[in-house]
């Protein structure tokens, strides 16, 4: 096995087991304290992607940014297709997701939303605060796909 592969393999062992960890912990929360638990942990999420890219040294801060900054490192996570991208459009298909895969499979949907999905509104305020970011589908809530859509005005 080459190297790259023995790292991915090691990168997907330690994220699922951070994924079961937190499955296990919030299912527990909700079930004792009840679902606004996952709203915390949802604002947080996003909260802390907005610093996070917030205060990062990015040498672009616009719609290729979001593809250099986010997209473009993505390696086994999740599969996507670029729709549309423009200078002030980018439009993105993610058609799997191991994240989705793996909440939705052990019937916590809404627990893997707190944790990854909220991530992505957060993302795109500390990258740039211009960037409008919609979604209307995601895997996590068992759509098709999920539509991620970056728009900034010219």
């Amino acid at each position: 096995m080459s190297e790259q592969h023995d790292q991915q393999a090691e990168q997907r062992k330690r994220q699922e087991q951070l994924m079961a960890g937190r499955a296990a912990l919030f299912s527990r929360l909700v079930a004792r304290f009840g679902p606004d638990i996952l709203a915390e942990v949802a604002q947080f999420t996003h909260d802390s992607a907005e610093h996070a890219l917030r205060t990062a040294d990015l040498p672009r801060r616009n719609l290729q940014g979001v593809l250099d900054a986010l997209w473009n490192h993505i390696t086994w996570e999740l599969d996507y297709e670029i729709v549309e991208q423009t200078e002030q459009r980018l439009e993105l298909r993610v058609t799997r997701c191991v994240h989705a895969d793996f909440f939705r499979a052990r019937d916590a949907g809404e627990i893997g939303h707190a944790f990854y999905c909220a991530y992505d509104g957060g993302f795109c305020q500390g990258l740039n605060p211009a960037i409008r970011f919609t979604r209307t589908q995601t895997l996590m809530d068992g759509d098709e796909c999920c539509d991620h859509t970056y728009e900034l005005d010219a």
